[in-house]
């Protein structure tokens, strides 16, 4: 994970934003999926 979104990544993961994936993995490289970016969308914005 880069030094400059390792913050963000905490932050968004402490607010409930993100889950990461299986067992709460984190996957930097990994591609977002169509869905995985709506859930992150949706829980943005309520």
């Amino acid at each position: 994970m880069s030094g400059w979104a390792r913050d963000a990544i905490k932050l968004a993961a402490a607010l409930g934003l993100l889950n990461g994936r299986d067992g709460g993995l984190f996957v930097p490289p990994g591609q977002l999926t169509r869905a995985e970016a709506i859930q992150v969308l949706s829980k943005l914005v309520k």
